[in-house]
């Protein structure tokens, strides 16, 4: 099967970088991204939701995963409190 050569929009460079891409067997293709910079979450969402909408004009079958960082909330380590990943 041939894959399409996907990339980050321009527009979206600045912030978010591309990490991987996992094509399925079912036709859906999941794009991993994480940002370059601190965001708030409120500009998190919009910005990966204008993403994907972006980037779905390629193939209906993209669907843009963000890559966490891992749980940094120290509060939750001092209570005992474990997040499995």
């Amino acid at each position: 099967m041939i894959h399409k050569k996907l990339t980050i929009p321009d527009s979206f460079k600045e912030k978010i970088e591309l990490k991987d891409i996992e094509y399925l067997k079912n036709g859906n293709i999941y794009i991993y991204v994480s940002f370059k910079t601190k965001i708030s979450p409120s500009e998190r969402g919009t910005l990966l939701l204008d993403l994907e909408d972006e980037m779905c004009k390629l193939d209906s079958q993209i669907r843009v995963w963000h890559i966490p960082l891992g749980d940094k909330n120290s509060l939750r380590n001092l209570r005992g409190i474990k997040i499995k990943n």
